[in-house]
């Protein structure tokens, strides 16, 4: 019986190497990581400006909270899905 990971050479045809086996695993994960996170940005906007606002209340980016959670939305939610599409 012919394994499907291969983590030894010579591999056989249609085997996944353990290189294989771990960008798999880091896509997944950074796949998991941004879409969760532009996810939650999505429905739990209140509270995420609410705890954004707070932690840069002294800072001059204060004002710059709400287009700044727009912008790392914008970009989590596409990294996600190109990370687990890429692979």
């Amino acid at each position: 019986m012919e394994s499907v990971i291969c983590l030894a050479r010579p591999c056989v045809d249609g085997a996944l190497s353990a290189l294989d086996v771990s960008r798999l695993a880091v896509a997944a994960f950074l796949a998991i990581l941004f879409l969760q996170s532009g996810i939650d940005k999505i429905v739990d906007r209140k509270g995420n400006v609410a705890w954004l606002m707070g932690h840069f209340a002294k800072s001059p980016l204060a004002s710059l909270v709400i287009p700044m959670l727009a912008i790392v939305t914008a970009t989590e939610l596409p990294a996600g899905a190109f990370s687990a599409l890429g692979p």
